[in-house]
This record gives C-alpha cells, sequence and structure tokens, in this order.
C-alpha cells in the first residue's frame, strides 16, 4: 500500500450531514429563481389579426384567439364578438438569460424585482369580428387597446359628522 492511501482524508457523518445541509440550502436559495426566466421565456408572439378572413368560421377564429371576453348582439341576426389579444410580449431568450444571470449573482433576489417587471410587459388589445346569422365572419375590426379601469378618486372625509 502506497503512503499516499493512508493519508487519503476520511469524512465523518456530522461532516457528510453538513454538506448535505449545505447543498440542500444551495439548492432552496435557486429554487424561487426562475419565475422571471419562464415568464420571460413563455410570452405570446403578436397576433396578426389579417389571418382571419371574411368567410372563415366562428370556431376557428376562437381557435385564433381563443374564447370572446363579450358577445353582442349584431345586425341582420349576427353577432359581433369582441376578444382580448397581447401586443409586445414575444418570447426573449435573450431577456431570460438576463434574469437568469442576475438570479445566479443576486442568489435569487433578482426575482423580486425580475417578475413585477416581466409582469407587466405587453399591452391588451381588443379585437371585434362581426359574424353572420351563419357564424361566418363578415368583418374583422382594427386592434383597440384596453384601457385600464381607473378608480374613481374618493373625497377625502376631514370629519364623521361633515
Amino acid at each position: 500500500m502506497s503512503p499516499q492511501a493512508k493519508t487519503a482524508k476520511k469524512f465523518s457523518f456530522r461532516e457528510f450531514i453538513s454538506g448535505i445541509r449545505i447543498a440542500a440550502a444551495i439548492g432552496l436559495l435557486l429554487v424561487p429563481a426562475g419565475c422571471s426566466v419562464g415568464m420571460a421565456m413563455s410570452g405570446q408572439s403578436d397576433f396578426d389579426p389579417a389571418v382571419i378572413r371574411q368567410g372563415d368560421t366562428k370556431p376557428h377564429v376562437r381557435t385564433l384567439l381563443g374564447q370572446p371576453v363579450r358577445t353582442e348582439n349584431g345586425e341582420n341576426g349576427g353577432t359581433v364578438e369582441t376578444y382580448e389579444t397581447v401586443f409586445g410580449d414575444p418570447p426573449s431568450k435573450a431577456r431570460a438569460f438576463m434574469h437568469g444571470t442576475f438570479d445566479i449573482l443576486t442568489l435569487g433576489l433578482w426575482e423580486v424585482v425580475g417578475t413585477p417587471i416581466e409582469a407587466v410587459q405587453g399591452d391588451t388589445y381588443e379585437i371585434s369580428v362581426t359574424f353572420d346569422d351563419l357564424d361566418r365572419v363578415v368583418a374583422v375590426h382594427s386592434p383597440v387597446k384596453k384601457e385600464e379601469p381607473t378608480q374613481p378618486q374618493q373625497e377625502e372625509v376631514l370629519c364623521d359628522f361633515c
């Protein structure tokens, strides 16, 4: 047996448990990392309303845009359906890489900043589609930016008996 083999350090059970605790702590720090990364990777490409053509069926339109947020009775027995879509939030590998790098450099603290940044990416637009009585597209209206509802300001009460 060589002299080097005799000097090999043996690890105790306590050192083994200590190593596992350190690995678990590092793992727990990295668990929250990824929300902003996932959000950046799962954005949606801008929808092109030109893909909806006159004569397309209602099920086809719903396949492209999802379920309508509002349905109204139109003229001549038809309907007008309004759909919501997001513009300006394409999937981005560069944003995801940036968020991942900042997550690692800050040991996951970047998520406090990065997730809200990703949550407000893009603008919501409404697209209205008019269907005839046979549920075929008659007209597609241009996307209109959906305005956020404003909260009415409450009057400040200076005293209880005023």
